[in-house]
């Protein structure tokens, strides 16, 4: 006669601890196995060719190779999306109302933190990206002028109501 050697308490324990064991990998491998399908069903839509920030409202961009997300919009080393905008008389202008503003180039000077506008005929004009902004001036004429967004609104100086007061 053959008998066991365990008890029925020492059973009741390799039962509960087998029991355990096996729920545990099983619950371990439905979560891998969701997990990976989950994974499979990604499908791409879309990829970045290219990241534009645009400084200044109505004028052309300035290709980045990366931007920080930040509640105003897009940032690279300082340059911010439509940081700034041209206005006469109190009115933000738009390239509808003046065409010559499609003959300005924006390039981005990263060392210098410098915006440098050129148009045909005109001399460069390189703006600090991170100037402290002025106190804001009245317009004695109604020549465009450059205004910061997310400050106060203020003017940015002479030397850029100078340069698109004569576009």
């Amino acid at each position: 006669m053959v008998s066991s050697i365990l008890r029925a308490p020492q059973l009741g324990v390799i039962a509960l601890t087998a029991t355990v064991a096996g729920g545990a990998i099983a619950a371990a491998s439905y979560v891998w196995l969701k997990r990976k399908v989950a994974a499979s069903n990604f499908v791409p839509v879309a990829y970045l060719v290219n990241i534009t920030i645009y400084p200044i409202k109505s004028l052309p961009g300035v290709e980045v190779p990366y931007a920080d997300c930040t509640v105003a919009g897009p940032v690279y080393k300082g340059l911010k999306d439509r940081q700034m905008l041209l206005v006469k008389e109190d009115y933000f202008v738009s390239m509808r109302e003046e065409p010559c503003l499609g003959t300005i180039n924006v390039a981005f000077d990263e060392d210098k933190l410098t915006l440098t506008l050129t148009a045909n005929g005109y001399p460069p004009l390189s703006i600090l990206v991170h100037t402290e902004v002025l106190t804001l001036k009245q317009a004695a004429s109604p020549a465009l002028e450059l205004r910061d967004i997310w400050t106060s609104g203020a003017t940015r100086g002479t030397k850029e109501k100078t340069y698109f007061s004569h576009l």
